[in-house]
């Protein structure tokens, strides 16, 4: 998650209790700034995944005791209070700038939760069952989402008070059998392929193709985006 110029960066994969589970900051260029918050002992590992609406970070964890578990971690200072739990196997969440969460799920349906109350006002199953990617479009107004294991992806839109819309559902994706993370920017969709580890983005005319860096070689090994 970027926010005015700072990187925040979950180190939470690892076995030692004195060296993990931080929420580390790091410049555009990749200068280490400190740490904003130690998670402490009871996350123990698995927050793979940051959104943020601003003045908050949202981490969704995924795996041992806080499996399914969201938390709000304030940017000023660092507080930690855990907002929402029973959200399954969490691999990305997603801010809508409304008030909504969107928790992908690798093991089932995907929580939509209130940002204010941690409530799960409704759950997206069916062809979004799986999810590992999920990202908010701000200029189409819709859940960009993409599935583990598969290359079916496609989008949704959210109305309160629980009012699901499906939109498009495609099963043409050429990031292989394995999408790791999605993110969308100026309307378009981009996903990390965990399978031929490189980036790939659906165009505007529906056809996808790899994202290159400046040099024209392709952008490798995403983590996440």
């Amino acid at each position: 998650v970027c926010k005015d110029g700072i990187v925040y960066v979950a180190d939470m994969i690892g076995e030692d209790p004195t060296s993990v589970r931080y929420i580390r900051k790091y410049s555009i260029k990749g200068g280490y700034l400190g740490d904003l918050v130690r998670l402490g002992d009871r996350k123990e590992v698995g927050c793979l995944c940051l959104s943020s609406d601003g003045e908050s970070l949202y981490a969704g964890y995924t795996f041992r005791d806080a499996a399914g578990t969201i938390d709000k971690i304030s940017l000023a200072d660092g507080t930690v209070t855990q907002l929402a739990s029973g959200c399954g196997t969490i691999r990305q969440i997603a801010v809508d700038g409304k008030g909504h969460l969107f928790a992908g799920n690798r093991g089932g349906a995907m929580s939509i939760v209130s940002e204010a109350t941690g409530e799960i006002l409704t759950t997206v199953a069916g062809d979004v069952s799986g999810s590992q990617g999920v990202a908010y479009d701000p200029v189409n107004d819709c859940c960009w989402w993409s599935v583990m294991k598969t290359t079916r992806y496609g989008t949704f839109s959210f109305a309160e008070p629980a009012v699901v819309t499906m939109g498009l559902t495609r099963t043409d994706g050429t990031w292989g059998d394995h999408c790791f993370a999605l993110a969308t920017l100026d309307g378009v969709p981009y996903f990390g392929s965990f399978s031929d580890k490189c980036i790939h983005r659906r165009n505007t005319d529906g056809t996808c193709s790899k994202v290159k860096d400046e040099s024209g070689a392709d952008i490798t090994y995403p983590a996440s985006i």
